[in-house]
C-alpha cells in the first residue's frame, strides 16, 4: 500500500510572551509528502537532515565524499517538481568536524528522507497541513477510483491535496470461447472485490461525501454493479444505504493524467457539490 507522511515525533516548547517553538520528525513516503512538507516549510525555519559533501581532512591531500547530519538556518527552498524534491539552502548552525558554524550548505528532501523541522511560529493553517499529510482520509470528501479492465487507483481528495491510496492490478483473460468468458467473469469479479477491499479500507466512510468510479468502456458500470450486489447479500453493512455516495463517470484510462479530466467533470462537480452540502 502507498503510505503517509510519518510523524515520528513532535514537541511543543510553549516559551514565554506567547511565542511557541514547534519541532516535529518526519519521515517522507512519496511525492505527496515531499508536496506537504514544502507546505510547511518557511525562510527562518530550521532543518535537520543528511547532507553529502566533499570534505577535506587535515593533514592529507585530497578530498573524500561524506555523508553527515546539519541544522541549516532556511534561506531559499526550492521545488523541483520534476524529481519531487525540496532543495533548501542556508548557513549551518550546528558544531560538526566537517562543515564551519555559519557556511552555507544545501540540503535535497525527497522520498524516504527523514528530517527534523524546528518552527520559531506556528498556526492553525500549518497544524491543519501538517494533520492532512498524515492522514489524508479524515480531510478527504471524495474518493475517486480511476478503472480500466484489470487495473485501478484509488486517490483521497481534498481541497488542497489528491493522495494516491491503493493500486489494483489484476490478470483478466480474453474471452475467445465458454470456458474463457466464465474464466473472464471470475477473474473481474475478482479484481472488483479488490477495488471495493480498497475503498472500504482506505476512505473514511463517515467523511467521504462520493466515491467516483470512472473508467473508459463497462469497466465502471459491471464494477457498481457488483458492489450493489455485495451491499444486497449485506456483505458490507458499513454500505447499507450508501449506495447514493456512488458515482459513475468516464474516464479515458485507469491512471493518474486522468484524475484531472474526473474532476473537471461539470457534472460530477455538481454531484459531489450536492453531496458535500447535505
Amino acid at each position: 500500500g502507498h503510505q503517509v507522511m510519518k510523524l515520528i515525533k513532535k514537541v511543543i516548547d510553549r516559551q514565554k510572551k506567547g511565542r511557541c517553538l514547534y519541532m516535529l520528525t518526519v519521515k517522507i513516503e512519496g511525492g505527496d509528502d515531499v508536496w506537504n512538507l514544502y507546505n510547511l516549510l518557511n525562510v527562518g525555519d530550521l532543518v535537520r537532515g543528511k547532507v553529502t559533501r566533499k570534505v577535506t581532512q587535515e593533514g592529507t591531500i585530497g578530498s573524500f565524499r561524506k555523508s553527515f547530519f546539519v541544522l541549516i538556518k532556511v534561506e531559499e527552498i526550492v521545488y523541483d517538481t520534476e524529481n519531487e524534491s525540496i532543495r533548501i539552502n542556508g548557513q549551518n548552525k550546528t558544531e560538526c568536524k566537517y562543515i564551519k558554524l555559519g557556511q552555507y550548505q544545501a540540503m535535497e528532501i525527497g522520498d524516504h528522507s527523514q528530517v527534523t523541522l524546528v518552527k520559531p511560529y506556528w498556526d492553525e493553517v500549518f497544524e491543519h497541513t501538517l494533520k492532512m499529510a498524515c492522514d489524508p482520509a479524515a480531510y478527504s470528501d471524495v474518493a475517486v477510483m480511476l478503472m480500466e479492465e484489470g487495473i485501478a487507483h484509488l486517490f483521497l481528495v481534498s481541497k488542497q491535496t489528491t493522495h494516491l491510496k491503493a493500486k489494483i492490478v489484476h490478470n483478466i483473460p480474453k474471452k475467445k470461447s465458454n470456458l474463457a468468458k466464465a474464466k473472464q467473469s471470475k477473474a473481474l469479479n475478482n479484481f472488483f472485490g479488490g477495488v471495493l477491499n480498497a475503498i472500504i479500507r482506505h476512505v473514511n466512510l463517515e467523511v467521504v461525501k462520493a466515491i467516483v468510479l470512472a473508467s473508459p468502456g463497462y469497466v465502471k458500470d459491471e464494477c457498481m454493479k457488483f458492489i450493489k450486489e455485495e451491499i444486497e447479500n449485506l456483505k458490507y453493512p458499513m454500505l447499507k444505504n450508501r449506495e447514493h455516495i456512488f458515482l459513475l463517470t468516464h474516464s479515458s484510462s485507469g491512471f493518474k493524467h486522468s484524475l484531472s479530466e474526473v474532476l473537471s467533470n461539470h457534472s460530477i462537480q455538481q454531484k459531489i457539490s450536492k453531496s458535500t452540502a447535505v
